[in-house]
């Protein structure tokens, strides 16, 4: 019984980010929907997608990976305070009409992630903070998404970390 109340306990911690809490906040909008930890500001949030985009339509943009549907790029951002904040950036578009509507009625890839890594954190697994989620839609259906994370120096992967505490191979 009491792992069962444990586990109902973990599912529940793990699903506040998706709801006004004391940890995260929530901004709906008809266009664009925004989740994100009351740490950062929306305009942090704002500067950081600003940045984004910049970097993404000028030649010295940082991608990790890019494909038809999905862009995951870095963003490197400077503070007043003379500090370099590095964010990694998840952006999934949304091709095709079919893709849209299904996506607009079903988890998107990135509210996905966004979920699992508070999931990962709530379970004390050190994964990249998760910042911010944001949802624009055009005519009710969703078109792109944007998960912002928090980079993590000393970090492994997670086939590294599980095959560490599990051993398995």
């Amino acid at each position: 019984k009491a792992s069962q109340l444990w586990r109902v306990h973990l599912r529940s911690r793990t699903k506040r980010c998706l709801v006004e809490s004391s940890e995260f906040a929530v901004r709906k909008g008809t266009q664009v929907s925004l989740y994100y930890r009351k740490t950062y500001s929306e305009g942090q949030i704002r500067a950081i997608l600003k940045q984004y985009d910049t970097d993404r339509l000028s030649s010295h943009r940082t991608v990790l990976k890019e494909t038809l549907k999905e862009m995951v790029s870095s963003v490197t951002i400077s503070s007043q305070d003379c500090t370099c904040k590095r964010f990694f950036i998840k952006e999934s578009r949304f091709t095709g009409l079919c893709d849209s509507i299904v996506r607009t009625f079903t988890r998107s890839r990135s509210k996905r992630s966004w979920i699992a890594a508070r999931g990962l954190q709530v379970r004390g697994i050190q994964t990249p903070v998760p910042i911010a989620l944001i949802e624009e839609k055009r005519l009710g259906l969703l078109k792109r998404t944007v998960l912002i994370t928090e980079f993590l120096d000393n970090a492994c992967e997670l086939n590294d970390y599980v095959q560490k505490c599990f051993g398995m191979k």
